[in-house]
């Protein structure tokens, strides 16, 4: 899935019911391993702010969500990014140890302009990366400390 910076990811066209139709839609979340999220600069299209990489079974629980809220069949089941850090915090509350969930914590906060807010969750994400061994995340989020620490001057 993809959007421009501040946008919003959508699955287009799913169906609330009947149930076979809403199973099918809902298929289109379920048959990934993972579902990512791109967002690209509106100023360079070609250009790739962020990728966000969401489980599929968080996505799967927000889309269920939103069709059970729908007053319609078919709708578009949309997806913020507030909403990608709300479900990090969440994935965070519920396996602290999870570095990944506070890279991706720290991503979100930046793209939405948190900048202290991000910087302490790559801080707590480096310091679990660094407990767990996850040396590739770790590396990840000092790449992305720097470049908050160069941004910011």
């Amino acid at each position: 899935m993809s959007c421009f910076e501040g946008g919003t990811f959508q699955l287009d066209r799913m169906f609330k019911s009947p149930a076979d139709k809403r199973a099918k839609s809902l298929e289109r979340i379920t048959r990934n391993a993972a579902i990512y999220c791109a967002v690209f600069d509106e100023e360079n299209p070609l250009g790739v702010l962020a990728i966000y990489e969401v489980p599929v079974e968080v996505m799967l629980r927000e889309a269920e969500r939103q069709l059970d809220a729908s007053r319609n069949e078919i709708s578009h089941v949309g997806f913020t990014i507030k909403w990608a850090a709300d479900e990090y915090r969440e994935a965070i509350r519920l396996k602290p140890d999870y570095s990944a969930a506070h890279r991706g914590l720290g991503r979100a906060l930046e793209r939405a302009g948190q900048i202290a807010e991000a910087r302490v969750a790559y801080q707590q994400g480096l310091e679990v990366a660094t407990r767990a061994g996850d040396l590739q995340t770790g590396k990840e989020i000092e790449v992305f400390l720097r470049r908050l620490e160069k941004a910011a001057g």
